[in-house]
C-alpha cells in the first residue's frame, strides 16, 4: 500500500538535550558538553519513531592544517 504525501508528513519533532560539567585532559577548563540527546519524530496516526544518543569518554586533541595558493598554469 502506497501512502500519499499527506499521510507521511512530519507533523512535530522534539529534541531534548542533557549537558553535562567535563574537564578535559590535565586542563583545568570545563566545558558544557552533551550526555544525552532524544529526538522524536511524530507523524499522522500516532506514529512516533525516537532517536536516543549518549555520549561519554570524550578526549582532548588538536589538529592542525596548512595549504598554499598558487598562481594557476595557463594554458598554452
Amino acid at each position: 500500500m502506497l501512502l500519499s504525501e499527506r499521510e507521511t508528513s512530519l507533523k512535530e519533532t522534539t529534541t531534548d538535550i542533557s549537558y553535562e560539567r567535563v574537564r578535559l585532559g590535565v586542563a583545568s577548563r570545563e566545558f558544557w558538553l552533551p550526555r544525552e540527546v532524544y529526538v522524536d519524530w511524530g507523524f499522522p496516526g500516532g506514529l512516533k519513531y525516537i532517536s536516543r544518543h549518549k555520549y561519554s569518554d570524550y578526549h582532548l586533541f588538536t589538529v592542525q592544517s596548512d595549504y598554499k595558493i598558487t598562481q594557476p598554469k595557463a594554458d598554452k
